[in-house]
């Protein structure tokens, strides 16, 4: 079931507990399911350039720049907007801070976007179009690669078809 969605646990549970005076409970469905996932595409509201504000309101423009998840924090989403990314607005441009185009943003200023979705390296969350510079920490060698969501972009292999990469996030 979608986030946000009816849900017959929550509402089963909601009868059971009805009388009893509790006024909340912290519970997880099992069953949820998150409306986004790494390597999709959204519109994200968001500041075009925090140096720039508003005369009147004195507060930064802001506009729905196109941007890919990398991973899900929570309330919050880390995506990826490219720098110089035009609004949907087409009056703005991006313009990232000292994070490379990386933003945390809560997921109620998210939306979907049509456009295919993108890979994400498993390791450090990079999106595939921007490519691990070279000597980079996390980048095993390109037949070792994972990759979360989306399609190939092309041929990412050059020997073998990576089964013998151990899984990192579970080695302790």
């Amino acid at each position: 079931m979608a986030q946000s969605g009816p849900c017959e646990h929550r509402d089963a549970l909601r009868a059971s507990l009805k009388g009893l005076h509790i006024t909340s409970v912290k519970w997880r469905c099992k069953a949820r399911v998150p409306r986004f996932a790494p390597g999709d595409p959204v519109w994200a509201l968001t500041a075009a350039d925090r140096n720039e504000v508003d005369d009147e309101t004195g507060q930064p423009y802001l506009d729905h720049f196109p941007g890919v998840i990398v991973g899900l924090h929570g309330s919050k989403a880390l995506l990826h907007i490219a720098a110089g990314a035009s609004g949907r607005s087409g009056d703005s441009k991006f313009v990232p801070g000292n994070n490379n185009g990386f933003c945390m943003i809560p997921l109620s200023r998210l939306e979907p976007r049509e456009a295919a979705k993108q890979r994400v390296c498993f390791y450090c969350s990079m999106p595939e179009f921007l490519e691990h510079p070279e000597g980079y920490t996390c980048a095993p060698p390109a037949n070792a690669r994972k990759w979360i969501g989306g399609e190939p972009a092309g041929d990412t292999t050059e020997e073998g078809d990576g089964s013998a990469i151990s899984d990192r996030r579970t080695e302790a």
